[in-house]
């Protein structure tokens, strides 16, 4: 047990803020977190969820979240697709942006 309390207090702030938020399931509610991503610059986490605590709830609506390891603070980006995974950050012309991979449907026409 002290091994990983040393591991804990050494890791780097973004990393015990997602301990922390991991314990707090207030600042998400009853949703399961599914990827979590920080900023590149040691900003804030991208945190994508289901709207459901279930471990494999079949089809669902994802949101993303942002959290930030400083404060706890958490800010609802909104629903994002069908299937979201893989939230990446990039940096264009000193703006950060956030996207993520979805499924998409087509119509045949």
């Amino acid at each position: 047990m002290p091994a990983l309390l040393d591991r804990y207090q050494d890791a780097p702030s973004a990393t015990r803020a997602l301990i922390h938020a991991a314990m707090d399931t207030r600042r998400l509610g009853d949703r399961h977190v599914v990827e979590v991503t920080q900023r590149p610059d040691g900003g804030p986490l991208a945190v994508l969820n289901w709207a459901t605590a279930e471990l494999d709830p079949g089809v669902t609506m994802a949101r993303l979240h942002l959290g930030a390891p400083e404060t706890g603070a958490v800010q609802d980006l909104g629903q994002v697709g069908v299937g979201a995974q893989s939230p990446v950050w990039w940096n264009h012309d000193g703006e950060w942006h956030l996207g993520s991979v979805s499924l998409v449907s087509f119509e045949s026409r």
